[in-house]
């Protein structure tokens, strides 16, 4: 994990985590830029830096304590990891195209998740 100031991400909120997944580590990244279940969009920053990390995106949804402190208390948290997104699926599109179609799938899939999560 690392930090990103979110006022002033700076260079390095980008090419951390494509170093990382060159490197073939996973990075967790919450693609509306919040922890919270607030239903905003979704920025491209994920799907940006999965492809130039030549990674898939796996979706997930959370529900549970939202601060690093109350990670720590006693309570309920639920996590469900849905199929991976593949870049090459998007491959015959523009750019531009791509990533609007990946933000759009990502997000799509988030939200089934999140029903499904509710449902638990």
């Amino acid at each position: 994990a690392f930090p990103v100031d979110r006022e002033n991400p700076g260079p390095s909120s980008i090419k951390t985590p494509i170093k990382l997944l060159k490197e073939g580590k996973i990075v967790g990244i919450f693609p509306s830029g919040t922890r919270t279940s607030e239903d905003v969009p979704l920025k491209r920053g994920a799907v940006t830096i999965a492809q130039m990390g030549k990674a898939p995106l796996v979706p997930a949804a959370y529900k549970g304590p939202s601060t690093g402190k109350a990670l720590f208390k006693k309570g309920k948290m639920r996590l469900i990891i849905g199929e991976p997104i593949f870049l090459e699926d998007f491959s015959d599109l523009a750019p531009k195209e791509r990533l609007a179609a990946m933000t759009e799938e990502l997000n799509a899939r988030i939200k089934e998740l999140e029903k499904k999560l509710e449902q638990l």
